[in-house]
């Protein structure tokens, strides 16, 4: 071998005297960390979520809806017990929620539950009110 590196190939390894000697898996753990594709798993579990699309309500069922919503104006007071169906649009899926009701703000289109829930008149799709 004739080479201008011939007399270094062959000599012993250098290890420092001020340094511990890092493992093989001290070595790679220092890359680990670099994500490449940042967010990318995370977009995955997103896509596999599954979604609910939201319902569009005949208008027969728009007029029981408002229906009830007048009765539990009328009832407030008497802190209802209510059984809604709604739309959480975080989980994009549809909740069934039961409770008494602490207020209903009519101008703001909210029912507050007595455990402070609050649903949007536009999110909801049913409402039992259960008789005490």
């Amino acid at each position: 071998m004739n080479s201008k590196y011939a007399k270094i190939l062959y000599l012993p390894h250098h290890q420092s005297n001020s340094r511990k000697h890092m493992s093989l898996e001290e070595r790679a753990a220092q890359f680990s960390p670099f994500a490449a594709l940042t967010g990318y798993d995370d977009q995955i579990e997103d896509t596999n979520r599954f979604r609910e699309d939201r319902i569009e309500l005949s208008e027969t069922d728009l007029e029981e809806l408002n229906h009830a919503i007048h009765v539990l104006l009328t009832r407030v007071k008497e802190q209802p017990e209510v059984e809604i169906v709604y739309y959480d649009t975080e989980a994009e899926k549809y909740i069934t929620k039961s409770g008494k009701i602490k207020h209903v703000y009519e101008v703001e289109r909210v029912l507050v539950f007595k455990d402070m829930t609050k649903v949007s008149f536009n999110l909801i799709i049913q409402i039992k009110i259960r008789d005490n």
